[in-house]
């Protein structure tokens, strides 16, 4: 839980600051990886970038993410060579950030019912996923 304001050095970005508005990100662990975590996250509010900027807050960017950290910078941190190389495998696969929404739903503020949607997984965070397993893809 943190406050987020957009960032004084760039407009187009977001970052954390006392002076912000609310943002609360639940999230728990699915399953790491040996530079990587598998993660599932809940919203509490819905801030622009929010997911991103808490993750690059803790200092675990979202993987594949240009705008805060989470692609070349990065790997800076993976000290064992083969992961470093593997890593680069994995970002030619996925050229967006490996963040995806399974599951959204809010009260229609005209029709006022719930709205939910959900769509599977895409193809190339999927890809990821079976090479981090061990899976051929």
């Amino acid at each position: 839980e943190t406050r987020l304001n957009r960032s004084r050095s760039d407009r187009t970005k977001f970052s954390v600051s006392p002076t912000g508005k609310p943002a609360l990100t639940n999230y728990e662990v699915e399953k790491y990886f040996a530079f990587l975590t598998l993660v599932k996250v809940w919203l509490k509010t819905g801030r622009s970038h929010q997911i991103r900027v808490h993750f690059r807050y803790l200092n675990h960017p979202v993987f594949g993410d240009p705008d805060y950290s989470g692609r070349t910078k990065q790997l800076n941190h993976i000290s064992n060579l083969s992961d470093r190389k593997f890593a680069l495998n994995l970002l030619s696969i996925i050229e967006r950030q490996a963040l995806h929404a399974y599951s959204l739903g809010f009260d229609h503020p005209v029709q006022r019912k719930w709205m939910d949607f959900s769509a599977p997984l895409p193809d190339d965070f999927q890809n990821v996923l079976s090479k981090l397993n061990g899976e051929e893809s």
